[in-house]
């Protein structure tokens, strides 16, 4: 893009990788399907199902409990609420495409970092793994 200069000359900007990226950031939050209220109503809706859940289960015996705390996880994992369900498959589905996008315009060097990041990433993981409690 042509900009000009402090001197009222025009001047030929040329768009670094680190540009490109930034700017594709900025667009794709600014498109994201991600909608904060829908974010928070899930939210409280697990917060009071494990408040609801644990207050049930106390005082009584584990092989009683497993099942309860079995439901629950699989309540916090696939929500009960259809609407939820569609909305986080958008949010998925967004996501996919951002990043997709995102590598497909990343440089060699950006990409080579953001691969030793993630491995970064999974080795952190695999000590935590590894730990006894």
């Amino acid at each position: 893009p042509l900009r000009k200069s402090p001197g009222g000359r025009i001047a030929i900007h040329t768009m670094t990788a680190l540009d490109i990226s930034a700017s594709l950031l900025r667009s794709q939050l600014e498109s994201t399907p991600y909608d904060t209220a829908v974010g928070w109503k899930e939210l409280l809706r697990r917060h009071v199902d494990i408040v609801e859940t644990m207050e049930a289960l106390r005082g009584q015996p584990p092989e009683r409990a497993q099942p309860a705390i079995e439901a629950l996880l699989e309540r916090s994992l696939v929500s009960p609420d259809p609407l939820y369900r569609v909305y986080l498959e958008r949010i998925i589905s967004a996501d996919c495409a951002h990043l997709a996008e995102f590598h497909a315009t990343a440089s060699t060097s950006q990409r080579r970092h953001m691969a030793d990041k993630l491995a970064s990433y999974a080795r952190d993981l695999q000590k935590l793994a590894a730990q006894t409690p």
